[in-house]
């Protein structure tokens, strides 16, 4: 079983725990490029290509890091041009917030960009439009509806395998590929990337990946930002946003970990020539 590896290419600041407002990102130290190239000599140490979820801030202020991320064979998407959530935009901002991510990403690649993932999973139930708009502006798979609510994203009930979405009895031509869960009944429980990595034991991931791979294929994600130890410290951050740095001591060896123990590939490998049910959101 071949599972998707994908990384949100994002800074230290841009992050939703952090809250640094764009209107501040041009004066904060850029280290973008510490953990990604970290993860770049790592994938190649195991011959793996992955899917980069590309800001695209970041291909505009780090073009030399973007291009080289695409030079080593890597996918490129797209994550939207200023992490900003879905939900905090109405579908002209949205539209205009892809359009220019996405010419940000291709300019610097040369090459299209149709693989879309929103800052912090954030199509919710009320912003499904969104799928509509991704699908007019030529993206073939999005990867944003997560499959069980918190209160920063996720729709309750939401199909947790990749599908063909329905909306109000329409039937979207995108694919929906979600952040991989492991289900009990009706609960999901995440397990697949970023700060539920950092949190659980790696024993728990690689079991959870293993009972997912009894069906089909998972997906593992990422940031940068995950692996650099020497980030700068935001003063007065109440301890939830603390969690922001949990355990990313151990972000590195557990990635080294699954490498070793699973096979991985970028998204347009894993769903090329793959028949997916249609199920309604």
């Amino acid at each position: 079983m071949i599972n998707v590896l994908s990384v949100d290419l994002e800074d230290w600041y841009q992050t939703e725990l952090l809250k640094v407002a764009p209107s501040e990102w041009d004066r904060m130290d850029d280290r973008v490029h510490i953990g990604t190239n970290l993860i770049l000599d790592l994938l190649d140490q195991h011959d793996v290509k992955a899917t980069f979820f590309i800001l695209g801030y970041i291909a505009r202020s780090n073009p030399a890091l973007v291009k080289e991320i695409a030079a080593r064979g890597h996918e490129i998407g797209c994550h939207g041009y200023w992490h900003r959530h879905v939900y905090h935009q109405n579908p002209d901002d949205f539209r205009q917030d892809v359009r220019a991510a996405q010419a940000s990403i291709e300019d610097v690649v040369g090459q299209a960009v149709t693989l879309y993932r929103a800052p912090s999973w954030s199509i919710s139930r009320q912003t499904l439009w969104a799928l509509d708009i991704l699908a007019e502006e030529g993206f073939t798979c999005d990867s944003s509806v997560q499959p069980f609510w918190t209160p920063l994203s996720g729709i309750h009930g939401a199909p947790a395998v990749p599908f063909r979405p329905v909306i109000d009895g329409r039937e979207i031509p995108i694919l929906e590929f979600p952040p991989t869960t492991v289900g009990f009944g009706a609960l999901r429980i995440p397990f697949s990337g970023g700060f539920y990595i950092r949190a659980m034991p790696f024993w728990v991931s690689c079991l959870a990946l293993r009972h997912v791979n009894t069906k089909g294929p998972g997906m593992i994600y990422l940031h940068p930002w995950e692996l650099d130890l020497e980030q700068p410290w935001l003063k007065g951050l109440c301890p939830v946003r603390r969690l922001h740095s949990l355990n990313s001591h151990t972000t590195l060896g557990k990635l080294q970990g699954l490498l070793t123990r699973f096979q991985f590939a970028p998204l347009s490998r894993v769903i090329a020539n793959q028949t997916f049910p249609v199920m309604t959101v």
